[in-house]
């Protein structure tokens, strides 16, 4: 029994040798196989790398050879040469149309045609060189042959010429001595023209003295004169037909009939007096409105609580008159507002607003316009100009009144004139307002001027 199991278990070593031989000839087939793909990827491998390294290498090759070709080192980065290349671009493709065609070979093209260019136009230049050169040499032996002709004329002509300058040394000495002789004339002449304005300036002042002294002496008799001046008779122009003395208005008995217009002022003086100009007003009126041909309403503007204005008294202006206006000419400074300053523009208006007519005026810059006729009533003078006005203005102002005294056209002051037709100021709608009796030359803004104003033959 026992051989059997010996029999039996070599069997079983055997078979497990086979199988054990079996499975390490596989396993060693399928190492080797897999050890021989390797091999031949290995193989494959290095001949891709040196196929790579050969390619890399004529690629650096190539590479160096065009680094050479843009004028660059091997060394010199890739970034530098395409910088290179742009600013080549912009240098030498800036006028290249096509945006493609900025290559090197393209922009070569362009800067040989450019050079071809610029060669042709050098021979057409040089070509008109020639020419001008040519005129130039012609004109020059023409411009030769005038000189020995003018030389030869000119050499004729130098003997008298010195000749005349000769003969002008000898006059410019003659007169240089002449010149002496009046210079010394002149200045003998100049020393009397200094003694004569010395001897007219002391006499202007001794005149000046005298003129002022004589201008007190008048002023003082105008003043004895005041009580007694007279005027040509002057009639009222209408009178006051009734009277509201609660609303500070009165109707008059001039209207549309005799040209009124509104804002017209009139004196108020008594109903017997026979001069109206040559009294002094009780009061004043301004015009607010025509109600008929002959009624008009006005306002007071101005009145005496002593004295008030009642129906029947005249009024009066020397602007006014009924159908037909007033002339008047003016010349002086006009202040009406006592600011020192020229108001001439404003008694113009006023004139004209009050039915009047300007025919003629001095401007502050002494210019006149237009002219004193005998139609003018009346020259209306303000300050006069004193010796530190301009000459023209005073020269403008003597004349207007010599013109005055030529037509025989009375002088009044403008104080005066504004005294007769009822100016207290400035009498704009805006200011109007019904007075009292009690109000009427207190609060109101047409105050009466001073007693103390000038006389008509001022």
């Amino acid at each position: 029994m026992a051989a059997p199991k010996e029999k039996l278990g070599l069997q079983i070593a055997l078979i497990i040798f086979v199988l054990l031989t079996i499975v390490l000839s596989v396993t060693s087939y399928i190492f080797y196989d897999k050890y021989r793909t390797e091999l031949n990827a290995k193989a494959a491998v290095e001949d891709k790398t040196k196929e790579a390294e050969k390619a890399r290498k004529t690629a650096e090759s190539q590479r160096d050879t065009l680094k050479q070709l843009v004028g660059k080192g091997p060394a010199d980065p890739v970034d530098v040469i395409i910088e290179t290349f742009e600013r080549h671009q912009d240098i030498y493709g800036g006028t290249l149309p096509d945006e493609t065609a900025k290559v090197y070979p393209t922009m070569l093209e362009s800067q040989q045609d450019q050079v071809r260019e610029l060669q042709e136009q050098i021979v057409s230049y040089q070509a008109e060189i020639a020419a001008e050169k040519a005129k130039f040499a012609q004109s020059l032996k023409e411009s030769k042959e005038q000189v020995d002709s003018l030389q030869t004329e000119f050499k004729g002509q130098a003997e008298d010429i010195r000749k005349i300058h000769e003969e002008f040394k000898e006059q410019s000495r003659s007169f240089e001595k002449s010149q002496e002789s009046v210079a010394q004339q002149v200045a003998e002449k100049q020393e009397e023209v200094l003694a004569i304005r010395k001897e007219a300036k002391d006499k202007e002042a001794t005149m000046r003295e005298k003129l002022q002294g004589r201008s007190k002496e008048i002023n003082e008799l105008k003043n004895e004169l005041k009580p007694y001046r007279t005027w040509e008779t002057e009639p009222p122009d209408g009178k006051v037909v009734s009277i509201n003395p609660a609303a500070g208005t009165v109707f008059i008995d001039l209207g549309s009939k005799d040209g009124l217009r509104r804002q017209t002022t009139f004196s108020v003086v008594p109903h017997d007096v026979k001069n109206a100009l040559n009294m002094q007003p009780k009061g004043a009126l301004e015009v607010v409105r025509i109600t008929d041909a002959r009624l008009a309403e006005a306002r007071i503007t101005e009145d005496i609580l002593s004295n008030p204005i009642v129906p029947g008294d005249r009024i009066v202006s020397p602007i006014f008159r009924a159908g037909q206006p007033e002339r008047f000419a003016v010349a002086g400074l006009v202040d009406l507002s006592g600011d020192g300053s020229s108001d001439l523009r404003q008694l113009i208006t006023l004139i004209k607003r009050n039915g009047g007519l300007v025919d003629a005026y001095v401007d502050d810059g002494g210019r006149r316009t237009g002219r004193i006729s005998p139609a003018t009533k009346f020259l209306i003078t303000g300050e006069p100009p004193d010796e530190k006005s301009e000459k023209d203005v005073r020269d403008a102002y003597g004349r207007m009144l010599d013109d005055a005294e030529e037509y025989a056209v009375g002088q009044m002051p403008l104080d005066d004139f504004l005294e007769y037709i009822g100016y207290r100021g400035r009498t704009g709608t805006s200011e109007r307002s019904s007075l009292s009796s009690r109000t009427r030359g207190k609060s109101s803004p047409f105050r009466r001027r001073p007693t103390t104003k000038k006389s008509a033959y001022d």
